[in-house]
């Protein structure tokens, strides 16, 4: 019996170009958690019932759009607030890549993005800790590792 292998998070990567030539990528550290989500946008129409044209048509979706965003979970630091505070002001796309690696699904979606929601909260003796989400600004591609 075959069983899965299942991704884990120290599989996974969340990585910001840094807009050099060649651009260099890296996921800050302090990550906690990371979500893929995807939002996709639909319409239906009424199907009728051809045979009976009295009877209650069928509501039929079809998609009209995909986005896509990835929710970050971390820690603050020294390092990591002012990156994101930067992400959070930066008026033009940044690269980022959504790196996964494990056995026959190594590779990664890169693409451009903004930072569309950033929040801080901390508690009396407890670390800052922060909430990001990442939009992609055009439908990320998959490259596969080498």
């Amino acid at each position: 019996m075959a069983t899965i292998i299942p991704i884990k998070f120290g599989d996974e990567a969340f990585q910001f170009g840094d807009g050099d030539t060649p651009e260099v990528f890296s996921e800050p550290c302090g990550i906690t958690g990371r979500s893929r989500n995807f939002s996709i946008n639909t319409q239906t129409d009424d199907l009728p019932d051809c045979d009976d044209p009295d009877a209650v048509a069928f509501e039929a979706p079809y998609k009209i759009s995909v986005g896509e965003s990835v929710d970050l979970q971390f820690v603050t630091s020294a390092l990591m607030e002012p990156l994101m505070t930067e992400l959070a002001y930066n008026e033009t796309d940044v690269n980022a890549r959504y790196v996964i690696n494990k056995g026959t699904r190594d590779g990664y979606y890169a693409g451009p993005g903004i930072l569309t929601a950033l929040s801080f909260s901390s508690e009396r003796r407890g670390n800052v800790t922060g909430t990001a989400t990442w939009t992609w600004t055009a439908k990320p591609v998959w490259v596969p590792a080498p």
